[in-house]
């Protein structure tokens, strides 16, 4: 499985722009990894359940439905749904645009999202509920970073564990591992040595905060276990895999555009209106203009086609 990741991820480029590709995925996974276990100790701190780990929001609701504890339930349970809604909306955004989305473009919604709790606390009084546009952003972001989610986990480490410790005993005693095997492990122990830091420094800055209450926001403390570093670094963090996944977003909107162009094509030929949603987010001469030359004159061959078919 791991090999097939590798080959998907790594199909139709160069040995040069495949090592390019390979050294921004582990600075990438590194920092997301650090991010998020960042992110798990300050909402567990703050609210007591966890913003990207859905298995420990789980345990918590199975814990509090144990307990007949109905409201505490319906907490865990809520915060599960809107993160999952926050990877739904992403993907709707997404489909809207013609898959002409990006990170550097979605980025000033999550950081909004993500500081709106820090002003929630200090304009309203510190709510348990603030943890919902945490999980809302942090939903949307993990859906945009499929693409890196498909060769490492970067939410937790028992999955990346597990495959560390297979990739040893292949290693030793099944004749060895492919070059991208060896790659998904290290990426892997990568992950995890990066999440543990990222809990390990928000805990220690935690242990050094005395009041989480709104009147200490001056600080600086408290300031740096807020929510401005964690949306700062997600904002740069979604640049950066823009930059690295740069071919990929190209390749998605391409596709997009060919069926868009096909379907306009069909629709032409049959004498019919071409649907409002063929297209969405590519028509314009500042989107067009982006595209290579031979797309270009198939998008205005097919819009000649179009009006020769109603006119």
């Amino acid at each position: 499985m791991a090999r097939l990741r590798g080959a998907i991820i790594f199909k139709g480029i160069d040995t040069l722009a495949r090592l390019q590709l390979q050294q921004h995925i582990f600075w990438l996974a590194g920092v997301k990894a650090f991010l998020t276990g960042w992110v798990n100790v300050l909402t567990f701190t703050r609210y007591g359940c966890f913003g990207t780990m859905q298995t420990g929001n789980g345990i918590l609701m199975a814990r509090a439905l144990a307990a007949s504890n109905w409201s505490g339930a319906l907490y865990f349970g809520t915060i599960m749904v809107v993160y999952l809604l926050g990877l739904i909306l992403y993907r709707a955004l997404d489909l809207v645009l013609g898959h002409r989305s990006s990170g550097t473009a979605v980025a000033p919604i999550y950081f909004v999202l993500l500081c709106a709790a820090d002003l929630s606390s200090h304009f309203y009084g510190k709510s348990d509920w603030e943890i919902c546009l945490v999980a809302l952003a942090f939903g949307g972001m993990n859906s945009l970073a499929i693409k890196l989610s498909g060769r490492v986990v970067t939410h937790a480490i028992t999955g990346n564990l597990n495959r560390v410790t297979n990739a040893i005993f292949d290693q030793l005693f099944e004749g060895g591992l492919s070059q991208d095997e060896k790659q998904d492990a290290l990426l892997s122990f990568w992950a995890s040595v990066t999440f543990l830091a990222g809990v390990g420094a928000c805990a220690w800055l935690a242990n050094h905060i005395t009041s989480w209450q709104p009147e200490s926001m001056l600080s600086p403390a408290l300031w740096a276990a807020s929510f401005l570093p964690v949306a700062i670094v997600s904002s740069l963090w979604l640049r950066a895999h823009d930059v690295a996944f740069a071919q990929d977003v190209q390749e998605k909107q391409l596709t997009r555009l060919a069926a868009d162009l096909a379907a306009a094509a069909t629709f032409a030929r049959a004498g019919k209106h071409q649907p409002k949603h063929l297209g969405r987010g590519l028509t314009g001469k500042d989107r067009s203009a982006s595209l290579p030359m031979e797309l270009q004159q198939s998008l205005l061959m097919s819009k000649s086609v179009s009006k020769q078919y109603t006119t």
